[in-house]
């Protein structure tokens, strides 16, 4: 990322196979400054609308085209789009101007590491209390099936690689 060049926000404007460029859907991942600076820079020296876009959802929504894509940026434009949204994705939700879409995905990792770091400790306590950690999920009465699921991912499979990194051990 460059933020000193002004230049810098008009790659890939102009002419790209004989149709004018008029909209930018960047669905990378950049700070939120960073992002509304580029938007601005887009617009003032191009003529260019920009979305910012980051996809979640991983790799079995993709294959079922059912990520989750949160959008910044003009409504019309957003609008405008709409038959990429509807391509890519199970849903596209505009959150507001640019760098709205940022901001969504940065609090959509801090819920999901954040609910990682819960079950993690989850898992711990029932491993102390000697209860085996994979039949938590069947005990509780009531509880949604998403959050069912969440649960019985992150406290059934000692190897899951997402926990791995939040689990952590104590001797008795």
């Amino acid at each position: 990322m460059n933020n000193e060049n002004p230049r810098v926000g008009c790659i890939g404007a102009g002419v790209l196979g004989g149709a004018i460029m008029r909209r930018l859907i960047d669905c990378g991942f950049a700070p939120v400054v960073w992002n509304r600076d580029m938007a601005a820079r887009l617009t003032s020296q191009c003529g260019m609308a920009w979305l910012n876009a980051p996809i979640s959802g991983g790799a079995p929504a993709a294959r079922e085209g059912k990520m989750a894509i949160m959008v910044g940026g003009q409504p019309d434009i957003f609008e405008r789009v709409r038959p990429l949204w509807d391509a890519l994705a199970g849903r596209a939700t505009l959150m507001g101007s640019n760098g709205a879409g940022q901001a969504t995905k940065m609090i959509n990792q801090v819920l999901v590491s954040t609910g990682l770091a819960v079950l993690a400790e989850a898992r711990a306590f029932a491993e102390r209390a000697g209860i085996d950690a994979a039949k938590i999920p069947q005990a509780p009465a009531g509880v949604t099936e998403s959050f069912r699921k969440m649960v019985a991912d992150g406290l059934g499979d000692r190897d899951n690689t997402e926990m791995v990194v939040f689990y952590r051990t104590r001797k008795a």
